[in-house]
Order: C-alpha cells, then structure tokens, then sequence
C-alpha cells in the first residue's frame, strides 16, 4: 500500500505482505516504480502483465500487477497493488475484491486522516 504525502507529491511506502526484503526495506519511503504514478494520476484501476510490465523497475521481482486507488470521492489518497511472479493477468474476480478492499481501505483512511487533522485542531487552539 502506498499513500500520498501532500507536502513533497510523492507516494510513501506504507504497507506490504511478501515482497522480496531488497523492496520491504523501502517501508516509509518514497516510492515511485512509474507504474503507480500512472494509476495515482488517472484514479483507475491498472491490470498489466507480460511485455507491458518490463518497461518499469519493478519487472525483476513481478510480472503482473494490478493496481487500484483509494478515494475519497475523486481525490486519490492512496493506492493498494497486488503483484505476482507468474507472467498471467489477474482475474475480473481478482480485481473486483481488490476494488472491494480498496473501498473499505479508502474509508478507513479517510476516518483517520479526519480523526489526525481534528486532533490538530483541538491541540493548538
């Protein structure tokens, strides 16, 4: 999972399960792969597999990815990734739950980011 950090425009690492320790060592840092970027900027779901993938630095450890955007309404605030190393594109029921997921993330973080700015609020008032 990558969220958005407002202040530099970058997408900070931010959560992950099974990468390759040479990627999980790159939690909480700014990442930009130029695929998520891609989906960040447009707000749509991204299914890619084969030829496509090896044009992005992440081609060495996946040959398939599927990347959704969490939203709040049409703000971008994140992005959830599932990625495989099998050269074989991901099903429309794979992509459906990761939408899924994505909706119930997106919400979560939107609780949270409202619950942090209104503790701000109240602190320095």
């Amino acid at each position: 999972m990558l969220r958005i950090e407002r202040e530099q425009k970058t997408w900070v690492f931010n959560a992950h399960r099974n990468l390759p320790k040479s990627l999980a060592d790159n939690l909480y840092q700014p990442w930009d792969d130029g695929i998520k970027s891609l989906v960040g900027l447009s707000g749509e779901t991204l299914s890619i597999h084969d030829e496509p993938v090896n044009r992005f630095q992440t081609s060495h450890v996946c040959k398939s990815a599927l990347i959704v955007s969490l939203k709040v309404k049409t703000d971008v605030i994140g992005l959830l990734a599932m990625a495989r190393k099998a050269d074989k594109p991901f099903s429309q029921a794979n992509q459906h739950l990761l939408e899924a997921v994505a909706d119930y993330a997106s919400i979560s973080l939107k609780l949270i980011l409202k619950n942090q700015s209104g503790a701000l609020r109240t602190e320095y008032q």
